[in-house]
This record gives C-alpha cells, structure tokens and sequence, in this order.
C-alpha cells in the first residue's frame, strides 16, 4: 500500500521586483492591506501626538477602494485620528468627478472626517498645498497613499506628492508587474518609499 501523499506547506514568498524603498510582498491583497492599515494608524498617531495633525493624500483609483473599506469596517481602526487628519485628494484631471465621488462614498461619509479637514484635489499648478505645521515645511504631506496603477499619472500631474513623508505605493487587483517608467518615477521621491504588493 502506497503512502499518503504529503501536504506541503503553500509557498508564499515572492521575489520582489527591483524597485527603491522598502518592498514587501504578501500573498493576497487582505494581507496587503492589512499591513498598510497598521502602519498607516501608527504613522497618523504619531503625526498627531508631534504636530496636533495627520495629512494624508490619497488618489482616487478604484482599486484601493478595499482599503477604505477596510479601514470603515474594522474595530480596531475606529480610533484612527480623523478629526486631527486632513485628507488631500490626488485626482486626475480626466477622473475628476468620478474620483472625487468615489472617495465621497468610500471614506469621507462613513469616517466622520471633519468636512473642512477635506481639500481641494491636488491636480492642477494651481492648488495650495496643504497648511505647513510647525517644522513640517519640506515635508507638508505626511503621507501619500497611491495605486501602482495611477502612480505615474499621479506623480506626473501632482508632483507635490513626491515631497510626502511616507509615500505608500499599493499593488492590488492583479500581481504586480514592473514596468521601466514605473521604476524611474519611483526614483523621484525624495522621502520614505514604502510597496505593497501582491505576488503572482
């Protein structure tokens, strides 16, 4: 009588592609999501105990639309600091309306956020940047949270992104595939470069 066959383990590392930054691969997109969550709420508690205030820019793709929900439904997130976070919207000037409802649906209404908390999107020469507090002025924007989809278009039409603190680059919806424009434009953020990525 033959022997049962053996159940291995399933393998869940990936090589991550070459790209600047921290790059860390997960083998779903919950998992994905969940790390950026986490890091994203220390990063915001950590902002509002120093300056009194969180900015956060996030672009409209609809793949990151899980996250947002994640963000509403979860309980250990509800002490996320939105009355102290101010929310920038990276919208593209060919998305503009459906982004802006997107976000409307997805995080503004359910998180409470103050609605003055909430700017203009950042997509034109012409948009302020966000009120600079205290020792922050090179780097108004704490943090930046951008699909690898959108980041090219994003960073091309909003270079202010590039002076985030934290630029958090989310790959979800497929397995990432790394492309030359992709890796070059990456290059141009001068703070902390953080990927999320799903393995193939």
């Amino acid at each position: 009588m033959s022997e049962p066959p053996i159940e291995l383990e399933p393998d869940n590392h990936f090589d991550p592609p070459d790209l600047p930054g921290n790059v860390v691969m997960f083998a779903s997109d919950e998992a994905a999501i969940d790390a950026a969550i986490r890091e994203l709420h220390i990063a915001a508690d950590a902002a509002v105990r120093a300056r009194g205030r969180f900015h956060l820019a996030v672009s409209g793709d609809v793949s990151l639309e899980p996250m947002w929900a994640r963000m509403m439904i979860d309980p250990d997130l509800r002490l996320f600091p939105w009355p102290e976070t101010h929310l920038w919207i990276a919208a593209l000037a060919t998305d503009h309306e459906s982004t802006l409802m997107r976000i409307q649906e997805s995080l503004i209404l359910p998180s409470g956020i103050p609605e003055e908390n909430v700017h203009t999107p950042l997509n034109t020469e012409s948009d302020e940047p966000p009120p600079i507090a205290h020792d922050s002025a090179a780097r108004p924007l704490d943090a930046a949270v951008l699909s690898d989809a959108q980041l090219t278009s994003s960073l091309d039409e909003c270079s202010f992104l590039r002076t985030a603190r934290t630029l958090r680059v989310m790959g979800l919806g497929q397995p990432f595939e790394l492309c030359q424009d992709l890796a070059e434009l990456a290059h141009a953020h001068t703070g902390d470069l953080r990927w999320y990525l799903v393995g193939a």
